[in-house]
Parts: C-alpha cells; structure tokens; sequence
C-alpha cells in the first residue's frame, strides 16, 4: 500500500501509528503516520473523530496524496485542500 507524502510535520508525536486515510479527492486510501496517542474513531470527509478533544501533533501540517498529488494543509483535526 502506498503512502502518504508527509511536506510539513509541524511537531514531532511521542508515539507514531498509521492508519488507512482516504484522499477527498480520488477516494484512494494510503498509508498516513499519525499521533499514535490518540484514539481515532472515524474518518469523517479530510478529517479524523477522536474520543477526546485531538492532541496538537494528530495530523501533520501538510500532506500529498501519493495517487493524486492533492496536497492538504491542517487545521486543528481536519485538512482542507491547498492549491
């Protein structure tokens, strides 16, 4: 399974995890290392349900899908498409 290209970390997560994240855009899931402290749920349209309010280092800054070459910026625990 591919991955996805992380441009930004903004911080660096004690603890690191991947889960399966779709691109809004093509609807391709790759790999996306995440804050492996937090408890995610869901994926809800570019952003993550966690059982708590998310840590500050949940998602990177900014992010590429590897099939479509999106690029997706974060704010707080959803990331919005940049041009």
């Amino acid at each position: 399974m591919r991955r996805w290209r992380i441009l930004k970390r903004g911080g660096e997560p004690r603890l690191r995890r991947e889960i399966e994240f779709t691109c809004v855009g093509c609807m391709k899931e790759a790999l996306l290392e995440v804050n492996g402290e937090d408890l995610i749920l869901a994926q809800m349209g570019a952003g993550l349900v966690t059982d708590t309010a998310p840590s500050e280092h949940l998602l990177p800054l900014e992010i590429e899908c590897p099939h479509c070459q999106r690029r997706y910026s974060r704010e707080a625990a959803y990331l919005r498409e940049t041009i």
